[in-house]
């Protein structure tokens, strides 16, 4: 027999021993019986049910409780002791964390509980007080809020009045974690918050960092070695400047395990707010002793950003954020892309902060040249230099470039080609302005640039004059297009302004707001006047 069956059946045994045979239990206790095993419980009278009956139910269930085997239940009362000895919990406090995640794990165990709380004949304190074999006020003082089961952060408590199931939730993680093999609790520690991968930058890659770079060094040696809570370092700057990867350099300089925090959750989905926030407690808990971590938690406006829309009572409260910064005992470098969308509270408890911008010519020529190792692009050694000062991109960005260019097999010409495009995208949808009048084209002045030649030979046509020839001809789509001289392509503007029937060239935006440009209202007089200047019929 498992151990998961064994700990439903045991649950079973020791309700049939309390309760009489005219109890709500002593009606729903067969059923349990035959949905944990295949036997078959004496059918239970029509008439008022009597002590004969009942004692067979009894001998029937004792029975069925031999010593508990191995299985998964084993596996999460072994994981439960050492969580135990962790944490400092008591032999009643174990116990009842293996309840809590057995009814979370187990079917059959579940199946028991919420029948059992169901007859509204026993509470959880006193269901729990069966299970742990002890009294119930035992069990209700381990489970306040200033004991150490809760206050660890093991067990949550949650207060739901749409339902009879218990109050108490153990977190996703843990949970899943609770079921793994391991041969200690650092094992655990590493399969619940694993470690971060090596980074790929170097020390000398942030030297425009300056002396924020050495004092942050400093500032988490001396925190790591002291054990000092609350220290936070906030890292903020546009997408693409090296955050994460400057929190995975700075963590190996000081010779600690960087832990990324709440990325995904047990299944590998985006976890919730409420999810990140107490992966964070439960990690402060059990690595603050080590002195050998750094935490990491990305995108810091998910989790202390603007007002959400929560139901309920799942909101995490803001007094208990603003104490887990000032209380945490694990250094954390926390990132986000802009302080604006932060709350002021939570940015005045960050320990240092640094903005972080792009990398200088020099460093970036330096990262291309390692990228082009890594990714065998094709590009020279003398194209590298000048691509590296040509774009400032992010090394993200600049490696999915010779990532495709590789694919493509186009080297030099694809990684501009690509490139360029990201900084017409990251720019809103337009070429970015000329670094150097060199970049400007000599040929096409400020009008002429605004104008298209004549497929047939003809002088420059103004974009609306352009875009009427295109309706007049009758065809839309790529047909107009053809007809009148037009490469098919993309076209930007905004919702609404008939992009299907323009070429790509033609400013959609310029020529939108000429045929729909606002007009003033006007007297009749006036308007009739103005009918007459364009060779119309005047309206009466």
């Amino acid at each position: 027999m498992r151990h998961e069956q064994y700990l439903a059946l045991d649950l079973v045994a020791r309700l049939a021993g309390r309760f009489g045979p005219s109890s709500r239990i002593a009606k729903e206790l067969p059923g349990w019986l035959e949905h944990l095993t295949e036997v078959e419980c004496p059918e239970r009278p029509k008439t008022k049910p009597g002590a004969i009956w009942w004692n067979k139910i009894r001998d029937l269930a004792y029975s069925l409780v031999p010593d508990a085997g191995g299985g998964e239940g084993a596996q999460v009362l072994a994981n439960a002791a050492r969580l135990g000895a962790h944490f400092g919990l008591s032999a009643l406090e174990v116990r009842i964390l293996c309840f809590v995640v057995s009814y979370k794990l187990f079917d059959g165990f579940e199946h028991v509980v919420d029948g059992a709380i169901e007859t509204k004949e026993v509470t959880l304190p006193l269901l729990l007080a069966q299970f742990c074999d002890c009294d119930e006020t035992a069990v209700r003082v381990a489970l306040r809020a200033d004991q150490r089961l809760r206050s660890s952060g093991l067990l949550q408590y949650e207060r739901r009045h749409y339902d009879r199931n218990p109050p108490y939730e153990i977190s996703d993680r843990l949970c899943a974690a609770m079921l793994a093999e391991v041969e200690d609790l650092d094992g655990l520690i590493a399969l619940m918050f694993p470690s971060a991968p090596a980074p790929e930058a170097e020390w000398q890659d942030f030297e425009g960092l300056g002396r924020d770079a050495d004092f942050m060094r400093d500032l988490l040696a001396r925190a790591l070695a002291a054990g000092t809570p609350g220290v936070n370092i906030l890292l903020y700057g546009p997408p693409g400047t090296g955050k994460t990867e400057f929190a995975k350099v700075l963590a190996r300089e000081v010779g600690a395990h960087l832990r990324a925090i709440g990325e995904t959750d047990e299944s590998g989905d985006e976890p919730s707010r409420r999810e990140r926030l107490t992966e964070l407690g439960i990690a402060g808990r059990m690595l603050g002793a080590l002195r050998d971590t750094v935490l990491l938690f990305d995108e810091m406006e998910d989790l202390i950003g603007g007002a959400m829309l929560f139901l309920g009572h799942s909101q995490p409260s803001k007094v208990h954020s603003n104490r887990l910064l000032e209380t945490n005992p694990v250094p954390t470098i926390w990132t986000t892309n802009s302080v604006s969308a932060c709350d002021p509270a939570f940015l005045r408890r960050m320990t240092y902060s640094v903005q972080m911008r792009r990398p200088s010519g020099k460093v970036r020529s330096r990262i291309w040249q390692r990228l082009e190792a890594r990714h065998a692009s094709g590009i020279a050694p003398e194209a590298l230099s000048h691509l590296a000062e040509t774009h400032d991109l992010a090394p993200a960005l600049v490696s999915d470039a010779m990532r495709v260019a590789r694919l493509c097999d186009g080297g030099e010409r694809v990684v501009g080609r690509v490139l360029g495009a990201a900084s017409r995208l990251a720019n809103g949808g337009t070429d970015p302005a000329p670094k150097h009048h060199g970049e400007v084209p000599s040929a096409a002045g400020p009008r002429q640039c605004r104008h298209r030649p004549d497929p047939a030979g003809g002088a420059a046509i103004a974009p609306r004059r352009l875009a009427a020839r295109v309706l007049l001809s009758g065809r839309s789509g790529r047909d107009g297009q053809k007809r009148m001289g037009l490469p098919s392509g993309p076209r930007h503007g905004p919702a609404g302004d008939r992009k299907a029937r323009l070429g790509p060239d033609v400013d959609v935006g310029r020529w939108h707001r000429a045929e729909h440009r606002p007009r003033l209202c006007r007297s009749p007089r006036r308007r009739r006047a103005a009918d007459l200047r364009r060779g119309r019929q005047p309206a009466l």
